[in-house]
């Protein structure tokens, strides 16, 4: 078994200003919002990345990372 080949590393750029937490959320299909899976979870501003594991090999898989503020507002990723 190769652990590497069901996983899949995400990075993104710190977010700037206010601030609150990163939520990443996953799905199989396009189109991901917050009703998705929820994979990753920070409030420390410089976690920039995480490895979702455990995937099936050969799937395709989206994500989205949402930005939220200190005001419970969210920005996503592209």
């Amino acid at each position: 078994p190769a652990p590497y080949l069901k996983s899949v590393d995400l990075t993104w750029s710190e977010a700037l200003g206010d601030f609150a937490r990163y939520e990443v959320y996953r799905s199989t299909t396009s189109g991901v919002t917050v009703g998705n899976d929820l994979v990753y979870a920070s409030t420390d501003a410089s976690d920039t990345s995480f490895t979702d594991t455990g995937l099936s090999i050969g799937a395709t898989y989206y994500y989205k990372v949402f930005v939220y503020t200190s005001r419970d507002v969210a920005t996503p990723s592209n």
